[in-house]
């Protein structure tokens, strides 16, 4: 556990503000103490009986609020804070002297995320990383608070692009609101690293070393400020030895990933696998190539087509699911395995199995429980997926490839 530091000034004014502001927001560079200064002044606020925590996912909220390096609400109230069900949700209730105080989890990644968070009026809310949650999500956080009668939202964020969402459709227009003294509301906060008291001198040497001041990294992971990249971000790249002309790749002969080494680049070129792999290895590479590219577009258009024309009754359709259409729905998606299992359909039904069993690692979407965690919070996001398929494809055949196994019937 990282140990306890006093507060700067700055940090102590902000959450002196965040008691008689209805927004907070506490933006900065990395490891700035941004989470820790919105939990303490967070606690404060929680005089209502129902709260509300979230960020890109359960597990993260978990992560950055609930522990936080020993620094959330699970040290703040001690054995007063249990991990208990609201409603079906997970949540954190607390016993205070003003009564129980329910804190509800939420994940807020995607759009329809929103509507788990609806129904309940919330007394504060706090969203950890707000700008990788989705602009529904957020805003519908703000909107649930509308009745309490001590409103408070707190946020926390590493910097984006001024282009960013984030900035053009909130928290631009309110700072131009408290530039003209009309949002007095608005508590509003910059940290930088050299603002985190637990940090040592020799530390912060140490991490200030890492970065050019001229860097980009340096200015939002630092500096914490909003950044873009313009030009060439590379100060050593070399557009002379860097960049082909129209020639030189004219006389290149390329052929697509997914054909010539049988590892799909993307979801898409998994089908192309099925017979552009096996023609790369008789000799017809460009050929499996030519098919792809004619597949490609005419699926392309077909698809595009069909959103234009059925998208507006598939989506009433959509709407209308419950619990019974999703899982038909999961059950066909599995029944697509028997499909493309080749010869032996024992095989695809263990490999489906095994792809099922690795899917349950992690916090649930919908209920918020951990499963198959082990107690790691490494383990809440489940198992990467980008890792599981280089272990289980790319590098599998990356190691028949060395030992002869594709040689046969190549040409080129």
């Amino acid at each position: 556990m990282i140990p306890y530091a006093p507060f700067t000034p700055k940090q102590t004014e902000y959450i002196r503000r965040a008691q008689t502001s209805w927004l907070n927001v506490a933006e900065g560079g990395r490891r700035a103490g941004k989470n820790i200064i919105n939990l303490i002044a967070w606690a404060a606020a929680l005089d209502s009986h129902l709260h509300l925590c979230g960020g890109v996912s359960t597990s993260a909220v978990k992560m950055n609020i609930i522990d936080s390096n020993g620094f959330g609400l699970a040290y703040i109230f001690g054995e007063r804070a249990h991990m208990g069900q609201y409603r079906g949700r997970d949540a954190r209730t607390i016993q205070t002297s003003t009564g129980e105080k329910v804190v509800i989890l939420a994940g807020g990644k995607k759009g329809d995320d929103a509507a788990r968070i609806k129904g309940n009026s919330y007394g504060s809310v706090y969203v950890t990383e707000v700008n990788e949650c989705h602009p529904t999500f957020m805003k519908e956080c703000i909107d649930r608070t509308l009745a309490s009668r001590r409103r408070q939202v707190f946020f926390d964020l590493n910097p984006k692009p001024p282009s960013h969402w984030f900035y053009k459709d909130f928290l631009d227009f309110q700072d131009e609101l408290k530039r003209q003294g009309k949002n007095p509301g608005y508590n509003y906060g910059h940290f930088m690293v050299l603002d985190n008291q637990s940090l040592t001198n020799e530390q912060l040497r140490v991490e200030l070393a890492k970065y050019g001041h001229n860097s980009l990294w340096f200015q939002s992971d630092i500096l914490g400020l909003r950044t873009a990249a313009s030009g060439r971000i590379y100060e050593n790249y070399d557009p002379h030895t860097m960049i082909l002309t129209p020639e030189q790749v004219g006389k290149l002969k390329l052929v697509d990933l997914a054909v010539g080494v049988d590892v799909g680049g993307t979801d898409a070129t998994c089908a192309t696998l099925l017979d552009g792999y096996p023609m790369a290895r008789e000799g017809k590479p460009l050929k499996a190539l030519d098919m792809a590219l004619v597949a490609s577009t005419f699926g392309g258009l077909v698809s595009a087509l069909a959103l234009l024309f059925f998208s507006p009754p598939i989506s009433r359709i959509a709407m209308s699911f419950g619990a019974p259409e999703y899982f038909a729905l999961a059950l066909f998606g599995l029944s697509i395995i028997a499909s493309v299992s080749g010869k032996s359909i024992l095989k695809g039904l263990v490999s489906g199995a095994l792809g099922m069993l690795l899917a349950t690692v992690g916090v649930d979407s919908i209920s918020g429980k951990s499963r198959f965690t082990f107690g790691s919070v490494m383990m809440y996001k489940g198992i990467n997926m980008i890792a599981v398929l280089l272990g289980v494809y790319a590098i599998a055949q990356m190691i028949s490839r060395v030992n002869g196994g594709g040689r046969k019937g190549q040409r080129h």
